[in-house]
């Protein structure tokens, strides 16, 4: 476990797993990718970035034959960017220490990679797992809906939420790293600087990493703070219309979709999960005002 550059051969894919405050995921995330298919036919190695936890993650590593890196600049997008540095594969994937990748994921990520031409970079279906997966909370079910529809993130936006991402370490070369200060956001800045680069964007659906869906209501509103401080650079402000469609969105067809994606399709599940829904909007309306008001991002 060591931070220094290794004198192996270089590996054919970096595995970037930033971690803050995940100790206990991280174990069962590292053992997941210990397990691949394409360490079979391929030299893979794991780059562990510390962001600032106190819950240890260097004792969840020790004994998992991974390279472990402290990064003290807070934010995901610095410790990925620590990682990047680190990186002696011509393949970097990335995921994070609360998902599980399927055995195969490395396998599927980088067949899917190689096999486009011109590609900027792939994202892989994002699946949410429950904790009891025949009663799952209002909670667990909102939050795997709205969390990482990455199918839509990359078909209609043109960017990979990092939880599943695979990219060639030259495109970082040519593209530039991700932008360090923010603390979300970063992933739909990068891939836009792809695209403009004329880079296209591949959806993977084979290539897929189990994401434990928030249980809490506290887990869902940080994250959607979060999410919000991001957005002034990532999305900034345009025309009087856009403001107008997007208040159309957010009043009637967010929770239309919302209301439809919900399983068990129950009467009461589907308003358990709405109330939930417009309890976000609440808070991310409040934390608008906030930083609008001189007040910084959380993380």
């Amino acid at each position: 476990m060591t931070e220094e550059r290794s004198t192996d051969p270089a590996p054919d894919v970096s595995v970037i797993v930033p971690v803050y405050e995940m100790a206990e995921t991280l174990r069962e995330t590292l053992a997941a990718i210990a397990e691949q298919t394409f360490a079979r036919a391929g030299r893979v190695e794991v780059i562990v970035v510390d962001n600032g936890s106190t819950d240890r993650p260097a004792d969840a590593v020790r004994d998992a034959g991974v390279r472990f890196a402290q990064e003290p600049v807070a934010g995901s997008y610095a410790a990925r960017n620590r990682g990047l540095a680190l990186a002696r594969g011509q393949i970097v994937a990335f995921t994070d220490a609360d998902c599980i990748p399927r055995p195969d994921w490395i396998e599927r990520g980088v067949a899917g990679l190689r096999s486009t031409a011109n590609v900027g970079f792939v994202g892989g279906r994002v699946e949410a797992v429950f904790q009891q997966p025949d009663t799952p909370t209002s909670i667990e079910v909102y939050d795997s809906i709205v969390a990482v529809p990455q199918e839509r993130l990359v078909r209609s936006f043109g960017f990979a939420a990092t939880a599943n991402m695979f990219a060639f370490r030259s495109t970082f070369e040519r593209v530039g790293l991700f932008d360090a200060g923010l603390r979300s956001g970063g992933d739909r800045l990068w891939g836009q600087a792809v695209i403009r680069e004329g880079m296209s964007a591949v959806y993977c659906d084979d290539a897929v990493v189990h994401h434990r869906a928030r249980r809490s209501l506290r887990q869902v509103v940080a994250r959607a703070r979060r999410v919000i401080g991001g957005r002034p650079v990532v999305i900034p402000r345009t025309s009087e219309m856009s403001v107008v469609r997007r208040l159309g969105w957010h009043a009637f067809v967010a929770p239309v979709s919302i209301w439809n994606q919900v399983r068990p399709a129950r009467f009461g599940t589907r308003c358990a999960v709405l109330g939930v829904h417009v309890l976000v909007k609440c808070v991310q309306l409040g934390e608008k005002v906030r930083l609008r008001g001189g007040g910084e991002p959380v993380r």
